[in-house]
């Protein structure tokens, strides 16, 4: 088991405060005293009220311009979408504001159900982050062909590239059947760990509808995150991602936030008194 990790740093993920705008979400991360965020820079074709960055060259300006001033700092860049036919172009854009942004992590979503082509894909993606210094995280999704902690190491694995790496929210290693035990039991680089709570069953018509708008905050329902954070390198980022369908930005969203964060201390600081006991 890797070494515990009592030193946790929290994120304050997009999803979480979708609808709020970016200087919002930098000044409600300084708020609750959080170190990072992660940015959703294009959705793509999901409806997720989320302005893209690609589509307002005035909010990457502005943005950078607030990120100066600000001790917060980017952890992640989403939007990063591998289906059948990539548009590489797109791809290049959205690294392009991921390092002006100062983040050296994209999270990639693929949608090929052929894992050769996907694999050359992520490849390519992968050749055109290293200059950037960027790495390419693979989320798997229960309800993608890559839809397991397995599917993802092999797919980085068959890849080939050394800055391609997976992963891990416990909403997804839940629903697709797995176990925090598999982290510890699979040898691949952890890109991004994400944290949120939800019952252990749940019928699969309704799991997406959960992804993106009903998940319960850490400690609320019953997913073995206390096991999750056992396994986690020490010194690991973990996004707090808890978006709730809170339909627009205001007073209810800093609240939820406030209350995501709040919740994920509250877990973070009880598993670091166990763990430090235990290793008395």
């Amino acid at each position: 088991m890797p070494d515990v990790a009592t030193d946790l740093r929290l994120s304050l993920e997009h999803m979480t405060v979708a609808g709020m705008p970016v200087d919002r979400i930098i000044d409600t991360a300084e708020d609750l005293c959080v170190e990072h965020i992660s940015l959703i820079l294009d959705t793509g074709p999901y409806e997720l009220g989320i302005a893209s960055f690609l589509k307002t060259p005035s909010l990457v300006a502005s943005t950078v311009q607030r990120l100066r001033s600000s001790p917060v700092t980017v952890h992640a860049t989403e939007g990063f979408l591998l289906g059948q036919e990539p548009d590489f172009g797109h791809m290049e854009r959205l690294l392009e504001v991921t390092a002006r942004l100062g983040s050296t992590m994209g999270v990639v979503m693929v949608i090929d159900p052929d894992r050769s082509r996907a694999a050359d894909n992520l490849a390519r993606l992968c050749e055109r982050a290293r200059p950037a210094a960027i790495v390419m995280s693979v989320e798997f999704v229960a309800t993608t062909p890559v839809a397991t902690l397995a599917d993802g190491c092999a797919l980085v694995a068959a890849c080939g590239a050394e800055n391609a790496a997976v992963s891990c929210d416990i909403l997804h290693i839940v629903r697709s059947g797995g176990s925090p035990a598999d982290i510890c039991a699979t040898d691949f680089r952890l890109g991004a760990a994400q944290l949120c709570d939800g019952p252990a069953l749940l019928p699969r018509d309704l799991w997406e509808h959960e992804g993106v708008a009903g998940r319960l905050l850490p400690g609320e329902g019953e997913f073995p995150l206390d096991e999750f954070l056992s396994v986690l390198p020490r010194g690991t980022v973990v996004g707090v991602e808890t978006p709730m369908g809170i339909p627009a930005a205001g007073p209810a969203l800093v609240r939820a936030a406030s209350r995501s964060i709040a919740a994920a201390r509250a877990l973070t600081t009880r598993f670091a008194l166990v763990s430090s006991a235990n290793n008395r």
